[in-house]
């Protein structure tokens, strides 16, 4: 049966033969006229037999297999998701964390607001849904799952949109200390990077400069 080329155990045999294969002299003259080889004529899709130097002494084409080789390892199958998580900030520059419970995949660790679909999100904020802004993406993976998270961001005042929800205000210079999954790990790291208050940005005034006094001689 042949070995996948893309196992370690596989590479060290074909360089083991190849080291075999290596005249005493000029060893580099083969090396090149294999290179060429498989650059003009041996191509893994679409191999030129028909004006191959070497066919006779090739098995692949004895065999009539050539297309089967070489063989690699079949590819995992990974599904592909899109989440989406809500970075909800009030005006005391604090952001809505929520606990997750004991058992489960994050059991104890904190939370954005995440859905597993952003229409579930746009369901739950639909009188806000026009007020939503997207604020970051984050890959990630999961066993078989390869996952894109989308983040929003929007601000509310004293009324709670999410009302049906437990959790807690944390301010944004406190998200260091927070213990999160890797993809809200990201999140907050993106938060307390840019960690600016929303509304105008003020600058405080130059200080006035005073008019020089008499010049002492």
């Amino acid at each position: 049966m042949a070995q996948s080329v893309d196992k370690p155990a596989t590479l060290e045999r074909l360089w083991s033969i190849a080291a075999s294969l290596l005249p005493d002299r000029n060893p580099g003259d083969l090396n090149q006229a294999l290179m060429e080889l498989g650059a003009t004529v041996c191509f893994p899709s679409n191999p030129q037999c028909v004006r191959c130097p070497v066919k006779k002494s090739c098995l692949a084409h004895q065999r009539r297999k050539e297309l089967c080789y070489p063989v690699r390892s079949k590819k995992d199958f990974y599904e592909k998701i899109t989440t989406a998580a809500l970075v909800l900030r009030n005006k005391k520059n604090e952001v809505w964390l929520e606990k997750q419970p004991a058992r489960g995949r994050w059991g104890g660790l904190w939370m954005f607001p995440f859905w597993a679909h952003k229409k579930e999100m746009r369901k739950e904020l639909r009188f806000l849904r026009s007020e939503l802004n997207s604020f970051l993406v984050v890959p990630h993976a999961f066993t078989k799952y390869r996952i894109t998270l989308e983040v929003f961001e929007l601000s509310c005042g004293k009324d709670m949109p999410l009302r049906q929800r437990r959790g807690r205000w944390f301010p944004i210079t406190r998200l260091a200390r927070v213990a999160f999954p890797s993809p809200h790990r990201r999140i907050a790291q993106a938060l307390t990077a840019g960690n600016v208050p929303p509304g105008p940005l003020f600058l405080p005034k130059s200080p006035r400069r005073r008019k020089p006094g008499p010049r002492l001689t």
